[in-house]
């Protein structure tokens, strides 16, 4: 019975530390400029600067800095953190981590049981 106790301990513990992550998960910017310049380049067309070509995405980004990092801010806050895979990984490893944690507390009760029953001569 003390496994399953020292178990059931190291699950929470792990539990905890993934709904910790959960509770503070930030979408940044950063992480989406990829993913960001990859839509405006699929949207608009090259850009021709004296002669030269360049992404949408490039011209955007250099000549007008402050109106692409706004259009950037924009399109992570309009992202919903469910559609981010490692969220969602998160969300999924809490489950299956929620899921352990319960199998154990029901061996625990079974467990509990079996022993209260010995103790009360249940089995006689």
């Amino acid at each position: 019975m003390d496994e399953i106790f020292e178990k059931l301990a190291d699950v929470r513990v792990v539990r905890d530390a993934v709904q910790d992550l959960i509770d503070t998960f930030e979408l940044t910017a950063t992480d989406f400029t990829d993913e960001f310049d990859e839509m405006i380049d699929d949207t608009y067309e090259d850009v021709t600067i004296v002669g030269n070509y360049c992404k949408s995405s490039y011209a955007f980004k250099n000549v007008r800095p402050t109106d692409y990092r706004l259009a950037l801010q924009e399109y992570v806050d309009n992202i919903d953190k469910e559609d981010v895979p490692s969220y969602r990984d998160l969300l999924i490893e809490l489950e299956g981590l929620d899921e352990a944690i319960s199998e154990l507390e029901e061996q625990l009760t079974e467990e509990t049981t079996h022993i209260s029953n010995l103790t009360n001569g249940a089995y006689e």
